[in-house]
């Protein structure tokens, strides 16, 4: 089983329009175990996560997967973590409602760290505070492209060791 303990992931979800992009899940050793492009079912252009998150409606079509054999992948994924940790993780579990079941959801949501949340308690801030910014201050590098699923989760995985070097 890949997963011990911890799972990092990040999403990039079109919360105007409630679907996945994309996603990216490391393991407890900073490992990719999944990464995925998704093929919208509902919508054929995401004007704001293309300027955001540079994935164009023609990339998403050429290498995304679709729902269903999404929703099969993360759901046996998922079901084999006992940990999340996500930055703004209340924000990404709320994004898998709709592919997987609702008692793995349930599980996965009372097992759960948040990045963010840590990392203002850790620094004492009492706002919302961007993961560019905390690894800024933290002099954490992202790996390729902030915003992208694949930096982003590396990027909160370094962060979460920063401030928790044990876990």
């Amino acid at each position: 089983c890949f997963f011990r303990t911890w799972m990092w992931f990040q999403n990039i979800f079109l919360y105007f329009l409630h679907e996945i992009l994309s996603i990216c899940i490391l393991n407890e050793n900073r490992e990719i175990i999944y990464s995925a492009y998704v093929k919208p079912i509902n919508h054929t252009e995401w004007k704001k996560a293309q300027r955001i998150h540079k994935l164009s409606p023609s990339s998403i079509d050429k290498y995304g997967i679709e729902r269903t054999q999404f929703e099969s992948e993360v759901q046996a994924i998922f079901s084999k973590v006992k940990t999340v940790i996500g930055y703004n993780v209340d924000f990404d579990l709320n994004m898998l409602k709709d592919y997987i079941d609702i008692n793995e959801y349930n599980r996965l949501n009372t097992n759960k760290k948040c990045c963010m949340k840590e990392y203002q308690n850790v620094r004492g801030l009492s706002s919302y505070s961007k993961l560019s910014g905390a690894c800024k201050f933290e002099g954490i590098q992202f790996e390729g492209n902030a915003h992208g699923t694949e930096a982003d989760t590396k990027a909160c995985y370094d962060l979460w060791k920063k401030i928790h070097p044990d876990d």
